[in-house]
């Protein structure tokens, strides 16, 4: 397998057979793209892009534009904020949640920061730490064009929107919230 991912075409070809199969089944388990028609689907995952990251690593920072959205495929993220009493703590991302939609909503810079987290993965005594985060990154104009085609979806993402800036704890509160 090694001597084979070697070959450039060979690589390229599993690469956008992994693409084609993981971001389509994916895509389509998620609860905010539930009422998404199969083609629109289709032609996200061929625009979307696969980011990888490593524990420790900045995802986007507080106050950056806001150009995109991300899914968490794998791994969990942390959700922080910059205030008068310092940095803290809003969430923890896991997968199958999104991060950066507020800002492409609100049209406004990022609110807070996201970092990648090192996470267990495994039951048992296999449970061993994983090394990375892996996410699909959706551009702004993509996200407004299914914003725009799908009202269900806007309606969903304006929720989840709505429901976070609730969350957000006032200056100086410790409050943080788990995904399920």
């Amino acid at each position: 397998l090694e001597l084979l991912q070697k070959n450039k075409a060979f690589s390229e070809q599993m690469n956008a057979t992994y693409r084609r199969r993981v971001l389509d089944s994916h895509l389509r388990s998620l609860p905010i793209f539930s009422d998404v028609s199969d083609a629109a689907l289709a032609h996200l995952a061929q625009r979307v892009e696969l980011i990888e990251k490593q524990p420790g690593e900045m995802i986007f920072e507080q106050g950056s534009p806001s150009d995109s959205m991300y899914v968490i495929r794998i791994g969990m993220v942390k959700v922080t904020q910059k205030g008068p009493g310092g940095e803290r703590v809003l969430a923890y991302r896991a997968r199958g949640e999104y991060i950066g939609e507020t800002g492409l909503v609100r049209n406004e810079p990022r609110s807070a920061t996201c970092i990648a987290l090192d996470h267990p993965v495994g039951e048992g005594a296999a449970r061993r730490r994983s090394g990375r985060v892996e996410l699909i990154k959706i551009a702004r104009e993509d996200f407004e064009e299914l914003r725009r085609t799908f009202p269900e979806l806007r309606a969903k993402v304006e929720a989840v929107v709505e429901e976070r800036t609730k969350a957000e704890p006032e200056a100086g509160a410790a409050a943080v919230t788990l995904s399920d």
